[in-house]
């Protein structure tokens, strides 16, 4: 299996071998990932980026799973009443 693009090169380069393809994935990695994480390490923090975020109804989903976690169950059905309101209401499969 080959890691080269039809013209033997890696988009953002030259001549690309699987090893300098590996060695990108990785400094991509550690580029982006790292601080990304270091910002994301405890669940106030999760919470705080999600917040910030326009969410989805998925989105609210885990919001309000992350409050319940940290023992904020006002904050948690908050975030369920935004699930519910951002899905119609809908009753759920089997209701009536």
């Amino acid at each position: 299996m080959s890691t080269k693009s039809a013209g033997g090169s890696l988009l953002r380069g030259g001549p690309a071998g699987e090893a300098d393809v590996a060695d990108r994935v990785v400094a991509d990695l550690h580029q982006y990932g790292t601080p990304y994480l270091a910002a994301r390490s405890t669940l106030p923090d999760i919470i705080a980026a999600m917040s910030a975020a326009g969410t989805t109804q998925l989105g609210d989903t885990y919001l309000a799973i992350a409050h319940a976690l940290l023992g904020d169950l006002p904050e948690a059905r908050q975030a369920l009443a935004a699930v519910a309101r951002k899905g119609g209401n809908q009753a759920g499969p089997g209701a009536r």
